[in-house]
């Protein structure tokens, strides 16, 4: 890191990892931070216009998080942990400020890692813009390294392969999935692609968050977007328009629900699946027959993704729905919630929800295209209001 050196010509890219365990380099910003070697090199580069990427890892004295304040104007792309984003903002600020709000108006990019709740990306001046799901993994085994391989995945994606952010993200996903799947810093790369497929990335920004409204279209799975009780023996199939008719009653009424699904999202509707079966039979059911409506989803929750009473039984869908719409959202001026389901119980049950959240009953058998046109129609009288 000897300042007097220029850059090398052809590199596009300058990455920096670790830098919490790089004692030498951190008592230099500590000094004398304007003449540090790590600063000038980073400033260097991004001055020179080439991308920058930092991943400061995690630091045994709090303190020196605050260094990396010296960083920030020329660093790119943040990548770090959310215990890691909280700690540098606290940090800095002195204060408990939430760090979306602090890295949105003081880094270019920053992707936070969330373990098992996924990740996110955070642009300068606009807030959150990519949201994702973590890959769907049965066990895990290790996850020492999956950080890197995070990092790694997401800057080879957007940087070597030239793919936009949020296919970057997704791979980023799938590549610290995959380093949780075998002992020590490896990575199952073999398992990338597969893995790729279970991560759910959503666009943040949209015409309802422009208006300063948030809209919720929660749809039960079974009898209400099917026509069946779904089970893997529906799909098992290697014949598809088997599977399809048997799941969604016919290739045409699949396709009608896959372009409801586009179009509720299309105006910025926040959809999710709130379900008795599976989310894992869910995902691989809509992975199997569907893809591309798997990706209109923000949540997909299974009765193993929702909180449980004190029998160990999953708590009722009212309380499923207002962990999914935000529990502190007490102004419900600003939102709108709709939910759709075959079973009279539940909507009962959600009608009870203080606040009001609509409801539509499906007969059994699945939603037709009477009920799809007017949840469509729905959505738009909520964009107009």
């Amino acid at each position: 890191l000897n300042p007097s050196l220029s850059p090398p010509t052809t590199a596009s890219h300058f990455h920096l990892t670790g830098l919490m365990n790089m004692t030498l380099v951190l008592d230099t910003l500590r000094s004398s931070p304007s003449t540090s070697p790590i600063l000038l090199t980073l400033k260097s580069h991004h001055s020179n216009g080439r991308t920058t990427s930092l991943v400061p890892q995690f630091s045994p004295n709090p303190s020196d998080y605050s260094l990396i304040s010296h960083l920030l104007p020329y660093t790119t792309y943040l990548i770090l942990s959310e215990n890691e984003a909280t700690s540098i903002a606290s940090s800095i600020t002195k204060t408990s400020e939430d760090y979306v709000k602090f890295f949105t108006e003081n880094v270019e990019y920053t992707i936070v890692t969330k373990g098992s709740l996924g990740a996110c990306i955070i642009k300068r001046n606009s807030g959150i813009i990519l949201t994702s799901s973590s890959p769907l993994i049965h066990s895990v085994v290790d996850s020492t390294g999956a950080g890197d391989a995070f990092a790694a995945g997401f800057l080879k994606s957007i940087k070597m392969e030239e793919k936009d952010m949020l296919e970057s993200l997704r791979i980023g996903c799938a590549y610290g999935g995959a380093a949780c799947m075998k002992l020590g810093a490896t990575v199952a790369l073999e398992r990338v692609n597969e893995l790729m497929k279970t991560v759910d990335v959503s666009l943040e920004s949209s015409s309802f968050k422009d208006s300063g409204k948030e809209v919720f279209c929660v749809f039960d799975f079974d009898q209400t977007l099917t026509c069946v009780e779904t089970s893997e023996f529906h799909f098992s199939s290697d014949n598809k328009v088997a599977s399809v008719n048997q799941v969604f009653g016919s290739q045409h009424r699949m396709n009608m629900i896959v372009e409801m699904l586009k179009e509720l999202k299309g105006k910025g509707c926040r959809i999710s699946i709130l379900s008795n079966n599976s989310s894992f039979v869910i995902r691989k059911c809509l992975r199997k027959l569907c893809p591309e409506a798997e990706s209109c989803f923000e949540r997909i929750l299974g009765f193993e993704d929702v909180q449980c009473n004190n029998l160990g039984m999953p708590c009722s869908k009212s309380v499923s729905i207002l962990d999914i719409i935000g529990r502190n959202s007490s102004n419900s001026s600003g939102r709108s919630v709709i939910f759709i389901d075959d079973n009279r119980t539940n909507i009962r049950d959600v009608q009870k929800i203080e606040g009001g959240v609509e409801t539509k009953l499906i007969e059994r058998g699945g939603m037709d295209e009477a009920d799809i046109q007017e949840i469509i129609d729905w959505a738009g009288q909520q964009l107009n209001t």
